[in-house]
């Protein structure tokens, strides 16, 4: 499109003035609501198909770097439950950091979702004295919601430690996707998917799943992936698998070997993202992390 015809409404032909582009195709403007409307029956087409081609190429785009521990400065593990939220500063710690202090100091710990109190010496961070009980967890994560911390909401919405009301769950990640929370996203593309807490709407799901992917949500990736291969998108969803291997996730992997074997993925393509895998696998690891992956096996003992 010419920069000239994007210099004027695309229905009357006014130009200049407080012309607004149209959000779906980013390719025309309208000088106001009346023209867009009267122009919609002969620009629709267009502007979906303008509208996935800019889609798509957000979302094949390799998503941004995932968030890294903030003690040992390593990218954060993709498994929630090699993770802790710390409900006093709201960071992200991995779980390798957070057992070496648990088990130096005897702090609290985060595992499987559920909060384990013990004596409690500050949070491996900021150094905040640990929560004594389960009430006041939830209060620091009120406290950090009122902040407009996504990470909080997430947290309450998905505490494994209650009973899970599925209603007030979708409020609190609808909220944190507001925030830009690709868990969130994720989460909510899981509600859509299962029906639990809403009725099953696949549509819905892939719009979740698809923020949450381009945010950087491997999970989320990997199961728009597999809703693509049960449409018949079998390319697509190669495309969504090759991404979230190469950025450590052993479900990409898992999925690309099935391919290869059904001959939709070739031999070179499969062998280039392995190494990539192993890559950033290795960019994980540690020794801190690997005592604690022991320590999750063994039931947390």
């Amino acid at each position: 499109m010419s920069a000239n015809s994007n210099s004027k409404c695309a229905a009357c032909g006014r130009e200049g003035g407080d012309l607004k582009m149209c959000s779906g195709c980013n390719e025309v403007k309208y000088c106001s609501r009346e023209c867009q409307l009267t122009h919609r029956p002969v620009h629709k087409n267009e502007c979906k198909k303008r509208a996935a081609e800019l889609l798509d190429e957000r979302l094949f785009t390799d998503p941004p770097p995932r968030d890294e521990c903030p003690i040992c400065l390593l990218t954060l593990p993709i498994s929630g439950p090699q993770t802790s939220y710390q409900s006093c500063c709201g960071k992200i710690v991995c779980f390798g950091c957070t057992l070496a202090v648990n088990v130096k100091m005897r702090t609290t710990v985060a595992q499987m979702g559920r909060v384990r109190i013990s004596t409690s010496p500050p949070c491996p961070f900021c150094r905040v004295t640990a929560p004594a009980s389960i009430q006041e967890f939830d209060e620091r994560c009120a406290k950090r919601m009122k902040l407009g911390d996504a990470n909080a909401y997430c947290h309450i919405a998905g505490d494994s430690g209650k009973p899970l009301n599925y209603g007030r769950a979708f409020e609190l990640y609808s909220k944190a996707a507001e925030l830009g929370s690709p868990d969130a996203h994720y989460e909510l593309g899981n509600m859509y998917r299962s029906g639990k807490g809403r009725d099953i709407d696949i549509k819905k799901a892939k719009h979740h799943y698809q923020v949450g992917a381009i945010g950087g949500h491997l999970l989320a990736r990997n199961n728009l992936g597999v809703i693509e291969t049960q449409q018949g998108k079998t390319e697509r969803a190669m495309k969504q698998f090759k991404i979230t291997a190469r950025n450590g996730l052993i479900k990409g992997i898992e999925a690309l070997r099935m391919g290869y074997s059904e001959g939709l993925v070739t031999k070179e393509e499969l062998d280039e993202t392995v190494l990539a895998y192993k890559v950033a696998v290795d960019e994980m690891k540690s020794e801190q992390r690997d005592i604690a992956a022991k320590h999750l096996a063994g039931g947390g003992k």
